[in-house]
């Protein structure tokens, strides 16, 4: 078990005690695997852009960490997906009403699905040990890498908050974040505080930029796909925060 740096980074920021994070029912998780999990409870309430969420977040050193994607084909849960051997997994990726997979995504140097030329946004991933993220008109699919995972929008670029105004939708979200030139990753779930509906990608990416100081971040998805399962030291049963819908990728570090 290497390559998790610390498992929740907490963000030095004034900020008010966490709420109680209502327990999901049974009929909002995808598996039974899912639904005997242990419920995580909030990291940390957060501020930007004029909304509060609940920020949860996990810190990998790029070189000594395996990055990963399992196809869940829609029905697998994310404990599954997190195996034995897993640190963190996450939901990733898009997909269309048929639950066929859209954009980039390579795991451990296979394509799993193919790169599309016509979804802005970008494609992290990883190589000689150091994580990227790329513009995807910029990205070239014959590049050579081991991991690969294509999504939209770009969040942070460069330093800077790359989402420029509030579409009004709130929602909530995953990411990655990308700092000391690609020698760390953090794993990013934003959710909701009580009564309301999650970030919008604008008050994620200013946060992100300005106060979790990410050099680089891509949104990963957003809503019901949103959710991760992970282990607390060398606890043997991982704790979840469940997605309210089924995944087709989910992206395990080990």
């Amino acid at each position: 078990m290497h390559g998790l740096v610390a498992l929740v980074t907490l963000v030095a920021l004034a900020c008010t005690r966490p709420l109680e994070k209502p327990s999901p029912t049974r009929a909002s998780l995808p598996s039974s695997s899912d639904a005997h999990a242990a419920v995580a409870e909030p990291s940390l309430r957060v501020e930007a852009a004029g909304e509060s969420f609940l920020f949860h977040s996990w810190s990998f050193d790029s070189a000594a960490t395996s990055f990963g994607i399992v196809d869940l084909a829609m029905h697998g849960s994310l404990t599954e997906a997190l195996g034995a051997g897993g640190r963190v997994a996450i939901n990733a990726g898009f997909f269309d009403t048929l639950g066929k997979p859209i954009g980039f995504a390579v795991s451990d140097g296979t394509v799993l699905s193919k790169y599309s030329g016509t979804m802005s946004g970008g494609v992290f991933y990883t190589a000689g040990g150091v994580a990227h993220l790329a513009a995807s008109e910029e990205f070239d699919p014959e590049t050579k890498v081991t991991f690969a995972m294509q999504c939209r929008p770009r969040l942070v670029v460069r330093g800077q908050a790359n989402v420029r105004s509030d579409d009004g939708q709130r929602a909530e979200r995953t990411a990655l974040c990308i700092r000391d030139a690609g020698r760390t990753v953090d794993v990013i779930v934003a959710e909701p505080v009580s009564g309301t509906r999650g970030p919008s990608l604008f008050a994620l990416g200013r946060f992100l930029a300005e106060q979790h100081h990410c050099e680089d971040a891509l949104n990963l998805d957003g809503g019901p796909s949103t959710g991760a399962a992970y282990r607390e030291g060398d606890a043997s049963t991982p704790r979840v925060l469940p997605p309210r819908g089924p995944l087709r990728y989910a992206i395990v570090l080990r």
